[in-house]
């Protein structure tokens, strides 16, 4: 029997984390599918983002309390630079279609 289960979950860290915990809650053949919150693209860049930073920012704060301000501000610089990166493309891209002929 194929049963599914769907929840929001607003504990975990990561997705390994959540993926973890349902292999202990459910078994190791669960399949585990981690989305944003909704269909909104607001939601899918928190997701994005979230995915991007949190591994190196819960380093930075558990490995040297006192460089985890400077050093989280090098990660936002780090990650606002690469979503200008991918802006930018999105930008190229859809300038490239509009002028298709």
């Amino acid at each position: 029997m194929k049963v599914k289960l769907e929840y929001h979950d607003r504990d975990s860290f990561t997705i390994e984390e959540i993926v973890s915990a349902a292999k202990r809650n459910y078994g190791t053949n669960v399949h585990v599918e981690v989305l944003p919150e909704s269909n909104k693209p607001k939601d899918f860049l928190y997701t994005a983002i979230q995915g991007m930073i949190t591994h190196e920012q819960l380093s930075l704060f558990f490995n040297d309390k006192n460089t985890y301000t400077s050093e989280l501000q090098k990660l936002r610089k780090q990650v606002i630079a690469t979503v200008v990166e991918v802006m930018d493309t999105v930008i190229i891209d859809n300038e490239t279609k509009l002028t298709k002929d």
